[in-house]
């Protein structure tokens, strides 16, 4: 999550990180890469392998991930003004109007025994 002032699905930004073995019936806004019910991934790089290197830019409205060594994300997130649903079907505030700054986590979301590993995670503040 990131930018988060509230929950990161609604309040701040989640980078969702469920695949179809996790989520069957999941649509492209809700797998690896994407903005959680915002904007999908370009293309899907996961594999299902121990790690998934993974690069996130975040630079004012300019949101940009990499995965694999491909870029699956390239956004400009102040054009997406669409309304969002919360699950319990409540109106979340579209990616335009999200905050700018925010905590940065890793939650734990998962069902059953699925787990969410993070390695050699580091955070970079860009000085512009």
């Amino acid at each position: 999550m990131f930018r988060s002032k509230g929950g990161p699905a609604c309040e701040g930004l989640e980078l969702h990180m469920a695949d179809l073995h996790y989520k069957p019936l999941a649509v492209p806004f809700e797998l690896i890469g994407a903005i959680y019910r915002a904007t999908a991934h370009a293309e899907q790089a996961y594999q299902p392998e121990p790690w998934n290197p993974m690069g996130v830019s975040l630079i004012g409205p300019k949101h940009r991930v990499n995965m694999n060594g491909k870029l699956i994300h390239d956004a400009g997130l102040s054009g997406h003004g669409d309304e969002m649903r919360r699950h319990d079907g409540a109106s979340a505030p579209p990616v335009k109007n999200r905050p700018r700054r925010g905590r940065i986590g890793f939650p734990n979301l998962g069902c059953d025994d699925g787990l969410v590993a993070t390695r050699g995670a580091r955070i970079r503040v860009l000085d512009l």
